[in-house]
């Protein structure tokens, strides 16, 4: 609320094991340029701090977004810690508003096209790129898949990769008229599709 203010969340951890902590200011249309430290509540040095999150993508997302602050941390024993946000450049005031959320993680991922259009023509191959977003540790490959008169090559997003280009061929007997087409991506999460 005030120029310099240091925000402190105490909270309690009642078993070990990782938690994620993402602040929403900047999404939200805050002025916050948040910094986002967690310390034990009895005081000591920082046990991690997170600042601006680096976007690797810059599709389908708000690139204000990157000043709200994204970490996991692994709890090694229960306890009382606190969370403390404070803005970056030392301002504060009414328009300095945030959310934190603290949970266990929940790896997922979304995958974007870097075209809204594809001009397909039969047996004529073109070139498609997508972009993945990976959320809470989720490293696995990803699985892009076509309608079945279209072939792909290079449709496998593998474990550590943020882009691809994929060979995309429509094979159809049909001419295309203007039309809107699925594309789905399939990965395993904690053994689940």
């Amino acid at each position: 609320a005030k120029p310099g203010a240091v925000c402190r969340h105490e909270f309690t951890v009642g078993k070990a094991g990782p938690r994620v902590f993402e602040v929403t200011a900047r999404r939200n249309g805050s002025s916050l340029d948040a910094v986002l430290t967690l310390r034990k509540a009895s005081g000591g040095k920082p046990l991690a701090q997170w600042d601006d999150v680096t976007n690797k993508v810059f599709v389908g997302t708000i690139p204000q977004g990157e000043c709200d602050p994204i970490g996991r941390f692994d709890f090694t024993e229960p306890g009382c810690y606190v969370a403390e946000v404070t803005d970056r450049t030392g301002h504060g005031g009414k328009g300095y508003f945030w959310d934190m959320e603290v949970r266990p993680p929940e790896p997922d991922f979304e995958v974007y096209s870097t075209r809204s259009t594809l001009p397909l023509y039969r047996g004529r191959a073109l070139s498609m790129d997508f972009a993945i977003v990976r959320k809470d540790g989720f490293t696995g490959p990803v699985t892009l898949e076509f309608p079945k008169d279209v072939r792909v090559r290079g449709n496998v997003i593998t474990a550590g990769v943020d882009r691809i280009t994929a060979s995309v061929t429509y094979v159809g007997r049909k001419h295309l008229d203007l039309r809107s087409v699925k594309i789905s991506a399939r990965g395993k999460v904690d053994g689940r599709t």
